[in-house]
């Protein structure tokens, strides 16, 4: 499997053929920096103790302005610190493996939308763009090995054999950001009050996937609008909680779309912020709240050229699989994915499909965005 150039044999692709797009989204694709405005100062909610009034009408307001903020524990232990490895450790590990062990243990769907395991570089994307990132999937963690499976979307986690302290790592993470997405669902609406098992709170279909975004190599920065880290996109479900490097060279990578009436509609970085969590709403949370609270259209950039690669940890929180689907009026000009036909080709029409629970539409929206190795 070629990696187009990049000089490391733990890299690994489907072999996709890089090619320019011409869809409407070429230009939000574009890989530029130059039109990027300073970040209006997204709210920092702190978790520590049950949330005051006062917080959470900040939350509130975030969430219906940005779409976005950031969530810490000002009086609280940091709960990432007393992991086995810490995070960056912990994902240096799963991609230093080689090529071949990652395609032994990579995400085998079948269709079904269930992704656990390694995605190659290619292997996913929200556009026709090539993606050019990696990533490891992993999701709620059964006792019982024996397990019977009342969905699609529930299954066994794959971990790669021999790795000292890395299934314990990112089940520690993938708990602590449970955590925080439990906590403001329940403080968004009163029905996303999530009490019950794993399978009654949606733990038990939402995952976190370890992505790796890496430099374009010069035969893709060569030829404009081939390749982005990941393409323009609203998130599906009900909340994304995100823990990311703070390598200060990639302050600029995640971007989300905002609009106000000094600059309009423009480009704004979510740079790393230390001890804390960047969260944005999903489209789910804003059919819910009848378009009240913003799912923000966002992308990724690749790193600079010359920098290292940047790694970030993102738990898509999801409503139990057989949650209905608000059906509510999508405001002229707002874009959600969850309502988009992400196939390649299908440009950015409905999906016309009949989907009516939350979990069918997540089966389906997997599909969409899968893009199947070659070989």
């Amino acid at each position: 499997m070629a990696a187009l150039g990049i000089g490391t044999s733990q890299l690994y692709r489907n072999g996709a053929t890089v090619a320019t797009s011409n869809l409407s989204l070429t230009s939000a694709c574009r890989i530029s920096r130059h039109a990027l405005h300073t970040s209006p100062n997204l709210p920092i909610i702190d978790l520590s103790d049950p949330l005051s009034s006062s917080t959470k009408s900040k939350l509130h307001a975030a969430a219906q302005k940005f779409g976005a903020f950031y969530v810490t524990y000002k009086t609280h232990a940091w709960p990432l610190s007393n992991l086995p490895l810490s995070p960056m450790q912990a994902a240096d590990t799963l991609f230093a493996l080689p090529s071949e062990l990652k395609l032994r243990n990579a995400v085998d769907s079948g269709g079904s939308g269930f992704t656990r395991g390694y995605v190659g570089v290619g292997e996913e994307s929200g556009s026709e763009v090539l993606e050019w990132k990696e990533a490891f999937s992993y999701g709620y963690e059964w006792a019982n090995t024996n397990q019977s499976w009342t969905n699609s979307l529930e299954g066994d986690n794959v971990w790669p054999e021999k790795m000292f302290g890395v299934k314990e790592t990112l089940l520690g993470i993938q708990s602590a950001m449970v955590g925080v997405a439990l906590t403001l669902c329940g403080n968004l609406h009163p029905s996303m009050k999530y009490e019950g098992d794993a399978r009654a709170t949606g733990e038990a279909i939402s995952f976190t996937r370890v992505f790796r975004y890496y430099p374009l190599p010069p035969e893709l920065l060569s030829k404009p609008n081939a390749a982005t880290g990941s393409s323009v996109h609203t998130d599906w479900g009900a909340l994304t909680v995100i823990y990311q490097d703070e390598n200060r060279s990639h302050n600029d990578c995640l971007q989300m779309l905002h609009k106000d009436d000094t600059h309009g509609e423009k480009w704004i970085s979510a740079p790393a912020i230390e001890r804390t969590f960047f969260v944005n709403v999903g489209d789910y949370t804003s059919l819910l709240s009848k378009g009240q609270f913003h799912s923000p259209l966002h992308r990724v950039l690749p790193p600079p050229a010359g920098s290292s690669p940047r790694t970030s940890y993102v738990m898509f929180y999801y409503p139990a699989f057989n949650t209905p689907v608000p059906e509510t009026e999508v405001a002229e000009g707002r874009r959600m994915s969850l309502l988009e036909d992400q196939r390649v080709g299908a440009g950015s029409s409905g999906n016309g499909k009949s989907a009516r629970t939350f979990g069918e539409y997540i089966t389906m929206k997997w599909s969409e965005v899968y893009r199947p190795r070659t070989e």
